[in-house]
Parts: structure tokens; sequence; C-alpha cells
């Protein structure tokens, strides 16, 4: 009985140990381990590229923005490449990672087009573009006779044409669409540029009167255009060897009837002598801003001041050392050694019916001036600096003069602001500054 008593009570203390070591065991399975959330590893994420703004404008054979039949193709290395058209100001914009693109051109008009593609890259630090088209240079030319020499001429049509001009004299053959007022130039000063009559009969003079660029200007009435009436274009090349520039054709205006009639605009202010005022500065003013600038009339001296009648001084760059302040333009006296001032203006029916001419006005402000001597006679200006105070005849010659010859007007071809975008109500400014 002893022996069974001390075995049930030695068993009762195995279970019982058994039980307290199953609770300790730490390999079994944790209820807390369960229910404890797991934290997955995370991916590197690759940062976002930065983004750049890349813009090209291109322009067409006629200056004017190219709006329509051109996409723009962004290239780089290893990607697809990245199109866009024109718009209505002949930009294609495209927002990219930041880095390094070459320029193409697609024409959906199927003509061929020659522009400069010796730096059509974009990148970082150069992120706009400006491409302006020409014509090619017809490959067959007609055979025309000059002084007894033979000649081929090529075809000439408006607007920009990439031409190689051979030494001595180059001609070509242009047949105008419309009656107008026709600018030839080149891009180049040293090669002159004249009108020699008609395919049939060429003189060896420049029948053209003078224009831009050691241009010429031809008038073509409506009685000259004809297809069997095409007008001689000469230019001199005074070189050796064959060099390649842009032939510019330009209509400027309509024509003008020379016997519509003109009057000459009379001077109105009392002209005196003016001099710049020591430690004075010449400040241009903001034309691209959209504010507007408030100009007013001192009536004491026939000057005008900006904002208040002692507001700072307004002067005109009116002599040749007045170029050195204005980026846009020649000034008045050298436009006067070239050409007349003139201004015409339109009736309700949009025709040409009479005109002003201001050169007698300009004179008496500038000068006459003297080409034997080199020397001007007369006039009022500061000759230290080219400058004059702004009066009420020179604002209304520049202001008329200006519009008439479409400088700030961006749809014409004559618009002398580039790519600048200036405000029209203030850029005939352009040609003025204040004294501070």
């Amino acid at each position: 009985m002893t022996f069974r008593k001390i075995a049930s009570l030695v068993l009762a203390v195995l279970m019982l140990c058994s039980v307290l070591c199953a609770c300790n065991d730490t390999t079994g399975p944790s209820t807390t381990a369960s229910t404890a959330p797991t934290t997955q590893p995370t991916e590197p994420t690759e940062p976002k590229p930065e983004m750049l703004l890349y813009q090209v404008t291109v322009y067409g054979v006629d200056g004017k923005p190219a709006t329509s039949n051109v996409i723009v193709k962004f290239l780089q290395d290893g990607a697809d490449p990245v199109m866009q058209n024109t718009n209505e100001e002949g930009v294609a914009q495209k927002e990219l990672p930041k880095g390094s693109y070459n320029v193409e051109l697609m024409f959906l008009d199927g003509k061929s087009y020659y522009y400069d593609s010796s730096a059509m890259t974009l990148n970082e630090t150069k992120t706009q573009l400006t491409i302006n088209l020409c014509l090619a240079q017809s490959t067959e030319g007609e055979t025309v006779y000059a002084d007894g020499d033979e000649y081929t001429a090529y075809p000439l049509r408006t607007g920009n044409t990439y031409v190689t001009l051979k030494p001595g004299r180059n001609y070509f053959l242009y047949l105008p669409d419309v009656a107008g007022e026709y600018d030839f130039f080149t891009g180049n000063n040293d090669y002159k540029v004249g009108y020699y009559g008609s395919e049939h009969y060429i003189m060896s003079q420049d029948a053209g009167k003078e224009g831009p660029n050691n241009g010429t200007h031809v008038s073509i009435s409506a009685g000259m255009v004809s297809p069997n009436n095409a007008f001689v274009i000469g230019v001199d090349n005074p070189g050796t060897e064959d060099v390649e520039t842009v032939l510019y054709v330009q209509r400027v205006s309509d024509y003008i009837d020379t016997s519509i009639p003109k009057t000459t605009y009379k001077t109105t202010h009392a002209l005196t002598p003016w001099t710049m005022p020591a430690g004075k500065q010449v400040k241009k003013f903001d034309i691209t801003s959209s504010l507007p600038i408030r100009l007013v009339l001192d009536e004491a001296t026939g000057y005008y001041h900006l904002n208040s009648v002692t507001g700072p001084l307004v002067v005109v760059f009116l002599g040749e050392k007045s170029a050195d302040y204005n980026s846009y333009l020649a000034p008045y006296d050298t436009i006067l050694k070239n050409a007349g001032v003139t201004a015409y203006f339109k009736n309700e029916e949009g025709n040409y019916d009479r005109g002003e001419i201001y050169t007698n006005c300009l004179q008496d402000y500038i000068g006459v001036y003297d080409e034997n001597n080199k020397t001007y006679n007369g006039g009022c200006i500061d000759r230290n600096t080219g400058l004059y105070p702004l009066t009420d005849d020179l604002m209304y010659i520049i202001k008329n003069h200006g519009a008439y010859s479409g400088w700030w007007d961006n749809t014409d071809t004559r618009y002398i602001f580039g790519e600048e975008s200036v405000n029209a109500e203030n850029a005939w400014l352009f040609m003025c500054g204040y004294l501070e």
C-alpha cells in the first residue's frame, strides 16, 4: 500500500512538471507573434527629372511667323522624338526633362526650304531657338545678255532666297504677282543690289531708288505686272570667290502713285539751339511693358517730360551720335542722307490718297548735311549727343512715319523689333529716351 501511494504521488508530481514545462516551452506557437504587424522592405523610387520649357520659333520665307505646315522635332539620343506643330505665333514649345536636344524641322507642304542648321541644339542654358526659313535658289536659269556678255539669270520670288553669288555681277529675274512698293537687298552691305530694267533690255546703271542694306527700291504699278515682264535684279559680289547669302524681296506697301498730292509739313516749334545738361544720363523707355507711359507737355518750353511738367525731360535720338542709345534703327539724320522722310495716308476705301513730306522739318532740327565739307549747316540739336527734346513736331513725325513704314507692326516684314514683343501704344518711343 505504501508503495502504491508513493507511486501515485510521484506520478502526480511528474504530471505537474510536465504541464509547467509545456507552459515555458519557447519553441511552441505564440499568440502575440500571430497578431503583430509585419514590416515589408521599401523599394527605392527614382527621383522625378527636372523639367524645362524648350521653345523653337520659326519664321517663314516672308519674314512672318510660320503658323502652318511646320512640325518641330526635339531629338535626344536613345529616346523617341517629341514633335510639336507651330502655333499662330510660329512657336513650338514643349516641357521636357532637362538635357540636350537636337532640333529638326518637318514640312507638310512638300516644299524645300533652306535654313541654317549649324546651331540646331537646345540645352539647359539655351532653351530657345529661332529659325528663319529661306527658299532654295533654283538650279534652272535663263540666258540673258548685258553689255555684250552672256549671263545666267535665276528666277526670284517674293521672300527670302538663299543664293550663291559668283564674283562680279549676278542677275536674277523677278516676276511680281501684284503691284506695290518693293525692296531688294541682301543680308550683307558688301553686296550692292540694283534694278537693271527688263530681260529684253538690261541697263548698266541701277534704275531703282536707294533701298535698305545697300539695296534698291522699285515701284511696280498694276500695268507693269505681266508674265512677260520680268524685272532684272543685279547683285554685285566684289570678291574673287563664290559667296553664299540671303537675297530679300519685300513688298513694303501698296503701290504709291507719284501723282498723289503731297504736302510739306512745316515746323511749328520755335527752335532754339539745345545743349545736353552736364551730369545727365539718357535712359531708354521700356517699350515692352504693358503699362502706359505718361508724357506731359511743358507749354512754356514746348518740350515733353515724363509723368509731370517737372519730371525727367524726354529727348529724341536725331543725330548720328545718338545711335549709341538706339539699337533698333538708324537716327533720322542717317535716314535723311539716304532718302526723304514721308508718310502716306489711306482713305476710307483703304487706298493711299495723300502724303506728307517731313524732310524739311527734320532738317530744321538737324541741319542740312554738306556732303563736300562733311558738316551740317543750321539745326539746333546737341552735336555731341545727337539729341533734342521731344516736341509736338517730332512726336507727330515719328508716329506717322513709323506707322506708315510698319516699324512696330509685327505682321509687317519691316517690323524692326525682331523677336521682341513690344507694346504698340508705346513702341514709337524707341526713338526717344529721358534724362536722369
